[in-house]
């Protein structure tokens, strides 16, 4: 078992390399998943968005919860 499995800075790298590698799906459900249980993550995706540091598909941020 992993320890650091639901680490969530380590959940939010784990969405570049998901999207990086093609799984879009996958890429988009795991900061929904972060923003779901932590709020603020919203504001920390949606800032690495605006400074381009992330690409997410169009549809990803506007169905982000929050």
């Amino acid at each position: 078992m992993c320890l650091l499995a639901g680490e969530e800075n380590l959940r939010f790298v784990r969405a570049g390399a998901l999207a990086a590698s093609g799984d879009t799906g996958s890429a988009v459900a795991e900061p929904r998943g972060l923003v779901a249980a932590r709020p603020s993550w919203e504001i920390i995706i949606r800032g690495f968005a605006a400074k381009d540091l992330i690409t997410l598909p169009p549809p990803a941020l506007e169905e982000l919860p929050g």
